[in-house]
């Protein structure tokens, strides 16, 4: 294996431990390789995983939507964690977030954070969809990218994401 190519797979090895670890998955690595690059077994599932770098660029051109999307995983995905680290109830909620473009400039760890907090202070009634909508009493904190929140307190942390 050439250096740049050996460099090439640490990297996606420092991802793809990094992406375990904020995903708290509990993977074993089956076998490193190329196409996918990696193949694990997760929670008894064979899974083949490829490692993608995107780049953003800020030359005013449209944010591609796959960036934009996964701008708001990452958002949700902190905000389930710091929310479930803080042992909040289970709940089912929804987002909605402004185009792609919008999420450029957004402050992702910071809107995971605000989304929890709002969250473990509104304390949803058990079983009843509630819909916040743009302009929401007690959303000073959010990002201004969230659109609306559908939130379920459901009984079970089965039932909730």
């Amino acid at each position: 294996m050439h250096a740049s190519a050996k460099r090439k797979k640490q990297r996606e090895c420092y991802f793809l431990q990094a992406f375990l670890r904020i995903a708290n998955l509990a993977a074993t690595l089956i076998e490193e390789r190329e196409a996918p690059d990696f193949l694990l077994d997760v929670e008894g599932r064979l899974v083949g995983l490829d490692v993608t770098e995107v780049f953003l660029q800020n030359n005013g051109e449209l944010l591609p939507p796959k960036i934009g999307e996964a701008i708001v995983d990452e958002i949700v995905a902190r905000a389930r964690r710091s929310y479930e680290e803080r042992s909040g109830k289970p709940l089912h909620v929804s987002f909605g977030f402004l185009p792609n473009d919008e999420m450029r400039h957004i402050d992702r760890r910071g809107a995971g954070d605000a989304i929890a907090n709002f969250l473990l202070r509104f304390d949803p009634p058990m079983g009843e969809l509630v819909t916040l909508e743009r302009a929401f009493a007690g959303r000073d904190a959010l990002p201004e990218q969230l659109t609306f929140m559908h939130v379920l307190a459901v009984p079970a942390w089965a039932m909730g994401h």
